[in-house]
């Protein structure tokens, strides 16, 4: 009896001393017994957890699933693990993870149910946010229309394919996943050393930089595009390799209209060039031609005109004391004026040829008005 005694005793501090919440059950499938980590966990008293009491700490949501769960394995005396809400003594509710199993005494015959239930609510959260965080991926990448993903295992068998690599592809998610990559965008002549890059990629663990490529669509045409890698590792997996592809062909479409507008403009500004320049010798031969022109009629007029002055000098000496002699005065006058202009045409051709040269030297301001006077006077008044 002592030896009993003892040896529940030393049950009973096991049981209270550890995390676990330990409960018993008898063969009526009502709870009979729970350690002080229960009570402690939940604030209650045995009276208010005995039989089905406890089942008014499990969450609504979650009662019917696990007493559901419960009464199924009871019947069957089989083992069973689940996890539900389990409201603590500060009111807040902690995911529970409850593993119970049949009990039987020495002669083997069924006594009830023992389980034991540990707060899980840590792991729970954890599961909750990476289930939230594989759907935001799964949101992002499947559902976004221009950026197509691509996921690859060690083997480059596809095992993700998302909803914009079918409409760059042209492959369903059906018909792509399960088959290597290679065979269904990488043109043949790539497929070596896409290889190559890929075993790298796995083995190091680093990513190939960003770069433009020209792929395969179902349907043999060339697709444009920059792909980028990421390489994923989960503990305990092998590698996985993630391609994001983004089609640049309209980008590459519109840089082949620019270099086709610009090689036309480059024409038409040589064509203009050349235009501008066989006007300019036009133009050059024009001037040349004028100056040659007043070159020579200077020169055609200036031999006329020397006779004249030459004629007319020599009757202003024999009409010395005749009236006729103020006549021909003016009119030598007149042919000094009109040399005067001839030798100004002929420095004009000298200014356009860059050869005028300058002289400065003093004149009689009163003897060219009367120069002037004499010329126009008489048809002036």
């Amino acid at each position: 009896k002592d030896e009993l005694i003892e040896s529940e005793q030393q049950y009973r501090t096991l049981a209270n001393s550890g995390q676990a919440l330990i409960w018993t059950s008898g063969t009526d499938g009502l709870c009979n017994y729970f350690n002080q980590v229960w009570f402690n966990f939940t604030g209650r008293s045995f009276e208010q957890e005995a039989g089905n009491g406890w089942v008014e700490g499990v969450h609504p949501d979650d009662r019917t699933r696990c007493v559901d769960i419960y009464e199924h394995a009871f019947a069957r005396r089989e083992k069973f693990s689940m996890d539900y809400r389990l409201r603590r003594h500060d009111g807040q509710y902690r995911w529970i993870q409850d593993d119970g199993a049949p009990r039987y005494d020495t002669q083997g015959n069924f006594v009830g149910y023992i389980g034991f239930c540990l707060d899980v609510t840590e792991r729970e959260l954890a599961a909750v946010a990476l289930q939230e965080s594989e759907l935001r991926f799964r949101k992002l990448f499947g559902e976004i229309p221009s950026v197509a993903v691509q996921g690859y295992g060690p083997d480059l068998v596809t095992h993700y394919w998302n909803s914009a690599s079918e409409q760059l592809y042209g492959y369903s998610a059906e018909e792509a996943i399960g088959r290597k990559f290679t065979d269904l965008i990488i043109p043949p002549e790539m497929r070596a050393a896409v290889r190559q890059a890929v075993n790298t990629m796995m083995a190091t663990g680093q990513p190939m930089p960003s770069e433009e490529l020209s792929l395969m669509r179902k349907d043999g045409s060339r697709v444009s595009l920059i792909s980028s890698h990421a390489v994923v590792a989960v503990p305990g997996k092998a590698p996985e390799l993630f391609c994001v592809d983004i089609d640049i062909s309209e980008r590459k479409k519109m840089e082949a209209e620019l270099e086709q507008y610009r090689d036309h403009l480059e024409a038409l500004v040589e064509e203009r060039t050349a235009e501008l320049a066989e006007a300019r010798d036009a133009a050059e031969t024009a001037n040349r031609a004028k100056s040659m022109f007043l070159a020579n009629m200077s020169h055609e007029i200036r031999t006329p005109m020397n006779a004249i002055i030459g004629f007319g000098h020599l009757l202003q000496r024999d009409l010395v004391n005749n009236p006729a002699q103020t006549k021909v005065l003016k009119i030598m006058d007149a042919a000094q004026h009109l040399l005067g202009i001839i030798n100004n045409i002929l420095d004009l051709s000298k200014i356009e040829a860059g050869q005028l040269s300058l002289e400065a030297k003093e004149f009689s301001p009163a003897t060219i008005v009367a120069n002037t006077l004499a010329m126009i006077g008489d048809r002036a008044n």
